[in-house]
């Protein structure tokens, strides 16, 4: 998207805190055809976009390493004769 350094830092900080409405301020006075799509996309998925800085102080891990190593014993036991 280009941009300085220091405006796309401060994008990244209010999304990694879940604060999309910071985020979508820092674009008010730019105007370019990616910066109009990604306002978009964050208007569209505001809902879904997580405040990872909270998990990350709660000690909750974040990425999917630790969901894909509970689900391997799952798959692997359904996969044996006899469970349904």
């Amino acid at each position: 998207m280009g941009g300085s350094v220091h405006r796309l830092d401060a994008v990244e900080a209010c999304l990694w805190q879940g604060d999309v409405e910071g985020a979508i301020a820092q674009f008010e006075d730019w105007h370019h055809e990616q910066v109009t799509t990604f306002v978009g996309y964050l208007n569209k998925h505001q809902q879904r976009i997580v405040n990872y800085g909270y998990y990350q102080a709660e000690g909750i891990p974040i990425g999917c390493g630790a969901i894909e190593s509970s689900v391997k014993p799952i798959g692997r036991r359904i996969k044996i004769s006899g469970p349904q």
